[in-house]
């Protein structure tokens, strides 16, 4: 690596890190350092903002998947990749799996040394024990406005058989509520022919729209806009979810199975109804969901799509100088 370069990725709170820019042949890269002497949040908590920001100041004609990326909060390290589609970074993926916390941050002298040392950057700062890497793993950023750094974040939980997907968020709610609205048709007609009326079970399918409302009647003609917090305030799904928009603490995935010849529906939540819900309330484009079943029918209905990010521009050789924006400092 060459010198530590510092670079505010968050002018609003005057938050900055150390950036090491090099070139890996034809491939620009960033590595990126938490600094202790950065006193306002890391760029872990605001991990894809920061990215994005560091992007714009070193390659602002590059889209983030053609930067190699590497990200560093004292012993933890991780290589990081993004994937984008729609003009949007619909995946981050970790191979370290471990962002740190605040407490990891190390003085600027620490990594400077570490890069000086003759035993090696890792070597050097960690005292010859290696750096905290855990395994592989991705998160999936979905954009959201009104939430901190107007993203929320999943992470697969990684069931063994299950595939992520993307899916329309709308297209889903919106088959998924008809799928349930048909069944309770059926069972509330049944009920009634008893002289019973809709049973417990189906009543507590509905949630409550607001603390001061009863729970919703399951008169398909009357309440039926109150499934799952659809009526409720934005406000109310933003606080159900708001403390989960960290990619240091993502929220699991739902998960599911879809079976097209189901004579009970097709889809058939595992878990997570309510995370889809309240995300989908909040205006998400898009959910990441792990499936299981048949999953090739459930992307041929259900997947996100949309115009094909544009083809960025060639990478230039040399890259673009930028003493512009950051200031260089002596090993």
């Amino acid at each position: 690596m060459t010198g530590i370069q510092i670079v505010t990725f968050d002018k609003e709170n005057e938050a900055f890190c150390g950036v090491v820019a090099e070139q890996h042949g034809a491939r620009p890269c960033l590595h990126i350092l938490e600094l202790a002497e950065n006193k306002a949040a890391p760029l872990n908590e605001s991990f894809l903002q920061g990215c994005q920001a560091l992007r714009d100041q070193f390659f602002p004609h590059l889209g983030m998947n053609q930067i190699d990326w590497t990200y560093t909060n004292g012993i933890c390290h991780s290589d990081v990749s993004f994937e984008e589609h729609a003009g949007a970074v619909t995946k981050i993926n970790l191979n370290g799996n471990h962002l740190g916390g605040r407490n990891f941050k190390l003085p600027q002298k620490f990594y400077n040394d570490a890069l000086a040392s003759p035993d090696g950057f890792e070597h050097e700062l960690t005292s010859g024990h290696g750096f905290i890497r855990g395994g592989v793993s991705a998160i999936y950023p979905v954009p959201v406005a009104g939430v901190p750094n107007n993203t929320l974040y999943f992470k697969p939980n990684q069931y063994e058989g299950m595939i992520t997907v993307l899916v329309d968020a709308q297209k889903f709610v919106a088959a998924w509520r008809e799928q349930e609205a048909s069944h309770i048709r059926k069972h509330t007609a049944a009920k009634e022919q008893e002289g019973r009326g809709p049973s417990r079970m189906l009543r507590g399918l509905f949630a409550r729209a607001h603390d001061n409302m009863p729970e919703a009647d399951p008169d398909l003609d009357g309440r039926i806009h109150d499934f799952k917090l659809f009526d409720s305030s934005v406000a109310r799904s933003r606080d159900a979810i708001w403390k989960n928009t960290s990619p240091e603490h993502p929220m699991p995935t739902a998960f599911l199975n879809f079976d097209p010849a189901n004579p009970h529906g097709a889809i058939a939540f595992l878990n997570g109804r309510h995370r889809v819900f309240n995300a989908a309330n909040l205006g998400a484009p898009y959910i990441a969901i792990e499936v299981d079943g048949d999953v090739d029918a459930f992307r041929q209905k259900f997947e996100w799509s949309g115009p094909e990010i544009q083809n960025a521009p060639e990478i230039q050789t040399p890259p673009p100088q930028i003493e512009r924006h950051v200031v260089a400092i002596a090993r």
